[in-house]
């Protein structure tokens, strides 16, 4: 990446940090803020930055913290094949994750203070500080696409802070739909947006009377109770796998096959109970004899649905906390699906 900017016409002014020291709660990254004079000498000599991470040894790259519009805007509108997730910055704030990376130091109001990007590869997480992390692992595809997404977007970035040495900090919602494209958008666009679902749903609750809202009401708890299956189910065979001990307790992590195989027919009847007990009745004689869910029940179930999701959307987005509070979008598409 450095040699291709290097070699394009009028490049911008980079400057490339390669340093060690994170898993010791990156002490290199904190000298080199020491070094520049803090964070004012730090954000007088620079305007932004982007932290290059791998939590595995190869896969597409994937924005999942970023405080920096710049550096946003300029991913999603040039990189070659984009992805990002701000469900990961939600996490990573919560304080779930006990770990960190050098985004915290230079983007940190306590140390570097400056707008930045956290960028990475996440496939074979298995390998991850292990002894099968080498670099026979490494995919040069992998790094092709690392390297050429990152050229762009400090060609696009370079462009909009040539004459603009402050960069624009943002408080933004960003999230790619099955890799075909991100989306982002201003938090404050995000209350508007994630609320959406909910007043849509209490409409359809209210126009459907005393006794479809009794159904709606039974179809909110079937998809809570389903959503939560989903997560309890797999989360048992994972303990049950574990019972034998020994080495093979953990040896579905180093495969996918075996993941597969433990935790998705674990998730789909997770899924899929809740539903079936609440719902296992029929309408009329017609559905009775072709063995069919009755359409009232079935409206109760998506009007149950979009309730459940709407409701959860609207608290994470608003709550007061902040908890999460990006990662609403993931609810607010299930729930606008169920709108479709």
């Amino acid at each position: 990446s450095a040699r291709a900017l290097a070699s394009s016409p009028d490049p911008p002014k980079v400057a490339v940090l390669l340093n060690g020291g994170e898993e010791v709660y990156m002490n290199a990254v904190h000298g080199f803020v020491g070094e520049r004079g803090g964070p004012a000498g730090l954000r007088s000599e620079f305007s932004a930055f982007i932290n290059l991470e791998a939590t595995g040894s190869y896969g597409p790259d994937v924005v999942f913290r970023a405080s920096s519009e710049t550096l946003v805007g300029a991913y999603v509108k040039r990189a070659p094949r984009p992805r990002a997730t701000v469900l990961a910055q939600d996490i990573f704030g919560s304080g779930v994750v006990p770990s960190d990376t050098d985004y915290s130091v230079l983007g940190g109001d306590k140390f570097g203070g400056m707008t930045g990007m956290d960028l990475a590869t996440m496939l074979d997480s298995r390998s991850y500080h292990c002894a099968r992390d080498t670099y026979d692992r490494i995919k040069t595809g992998s790094l092709q696409a690392y390297g050429e997404s990152v050229v762009e977007v400090l060609r696009g970035a370079g462009e909009v802070l040539r004459g603009n040495a402050t960069d624009a900090v943002g408080d933004l919602v960003y999230f790619d739909l099955l890799g075909l494209f991100v989306a982002s958008y201003p938090m404050a666009w995000a209350r508007a947006i994630h609320l959406a679902p909910l007043a849509v749903a209490s409409v359809l609750a209210v126009l459907r009377g005393p006794r479809g809202l009794l159904g709606a009401l039974g179809g909110a708890v079937a998809a809570a109770a389903s959503a939560t299956c989903c997560l309890v189910l797999p989360a048992l065979a994972a303990l049950a796998a574990c019972i034998p001990g020994g080495r093979s307790a953990m040896s579905w992590y180093g495969s996918p096959v075996e993941a597969a195989l433990l935790f998705f027919p674990a998730a789909l009847a997770g899924l899929l109970l809740p539903y079936s007990a609440c719902f296992n009745r029929r309408d009329g004689p017609a559905a009775k004899g072709a063995g069919l869910l009755g359409w009232d029940a079935f409206y109760s179930a998506l009007l149950g649905n979009l309730i459940a999701f709407s409701s959860l959307s609207a608290l994470m987005t608003i709550n007061g906390a902040g908890l999460m509070r990006h990662s609403g979008y993931i609810f607010a598409l299930w729930a606008f699906s169920s709108v479709a």
